[in-house]
């Protein structure tokens, strides 16, 4: 679409150390397109197009058209592929000659290039595909013969899931290999659509649509898979219920507990309070017990005291008696 961030992606081609690169760069957004970079050694570089407004499967369908490789790759202009990407997928596909693709990990990036916490590295999975695209565009090389032969072709109908559309037809020619490891980049937080980061529930019908479409080419063994993975489900279902029940007698135990720590922890504030009153309390109290000493010692000593001693005598030895 000849967006400013093409250079970006062009230089992330130019930098990729795979030394045998046609890149082509379709022409889609209708205008006089901006100059691109020189080939080099490496990598050869061409536009190709008429300059009239292209929708994306046909502009896809244009580029597979006029490329001549082995193994072919898309690259939409505001994502980027890192250094090693096409090494890596070409070299999974020439140790599995059998598989028609091979796909890599995806980190999601903000308009910055900056990591949005989000990657997309699930191993290959036919059912996970049949449900959904978890697949990026640039994360997968594929076998130039499934597009030559006429076999795989972007339904031009298409402008939403072309490309989960497009997976399921290479993935009837066998099952894909997956490489753990990031070497690609999606930018997110622009106007497309898809399963994942920018899923829309208007595209639900779609989704159905197309999942209906490839509803037919479910094998045997892909039924009993799916079978398998609802029972196993089932059962998780079960055990997180159970969990979930335990979680919560765990939550209101805690709770329980959280009360009684904070009615043991406002007893202790009362204790602290009082221990801090204490020895106020104390030289109170011996203070009161040194004034009556003192007022005790002046009644001992006084004439009236010393006068009554007999009387006191007296009445001592008569309550003995008695």
């Amino acid at each position: 679409m000849d967006r400013p961030c093409l250079a970006e992606a062009l230089q992330s081609v130019l930098m990729q150390d795979y030394p045998r690169i046609e890149l082509l760069v379709v022409s889609a957004a209708g205008d006089a397109h901006q100059a691109l970079p020189q080939s080099t050694e490496n990598v050869s570089v061409r536009l190709v197009g008429d300059m009239r407004p292209l929708r994306r499967s046909a502009a896809a369908n244009l580029g597979l058209a006029e490329t001549a490789g082995d193994y072919r790759m898309f690259l939409d202009d505001d994502d980027r592929i890192l250094p090693k990407h096409v090494s890596k997928l070409v070299s999974a596909l020439e140790s599995h000659p059998a598989a028609p693709l091979a796909y890599s990990g995806v980190r999601c990036v903000d308009q910055g290039w900056e990591p949005v916490g989000r990657e997309y590295r699930q191993p290959f999975s036919r059912l996970r595909l049949f449900a959904g695209n978890y697949i990026p565009i640039h994360a997968a090389l594929f076998r130039s013969e499934l597009v030559c032969s006429g076999q795989c072709r972007f339904d031009e109908s298409l402008d939403l899931y072309e490309d989960w559309d497009f997976w399921l037809q290479v993935m009837q020619h066998g099952d894909f290999i997956y490489c753990d490891g990031i070497s690609a980049e999606y930018r997110v937080g622009g106007c497309g659509q898809g399963f994942g980061v920018n899923f829309s529930a208007e595209a639900y019908e779609l989704a159905h649509l197309i999942a209906l479409r490839w509803l037919p080419a479910w094998r045997d063994q892909d039924r009993v898979d799916a079978l398998t993975m609802l029972t196993e489900n089932d059962g998780l279902r079960i055990q997180c219920e159970s969990a979930m029940r335990q979680l919560e007698d765990a939550d209101r135990q805690l709770h329980a507990a959280d009360a009684s720590m904070r009615s043991l922890a406002e007893r202790l504030r009362e204790c602290e309070v009082r221990n801090q009153e204490l020895p106020q309390d104390i030289m109170r109290l011996e203070q009161e017990l040194a004034r009556r000493n003192a007022e005790l010692m002046q009644i001992q000593g006084s004439t009236s005291w010393r006068l009554t001693a007999p009387l006191r005598r007296v009445g001592s030895l008569i309550k003995r008696r008695g």
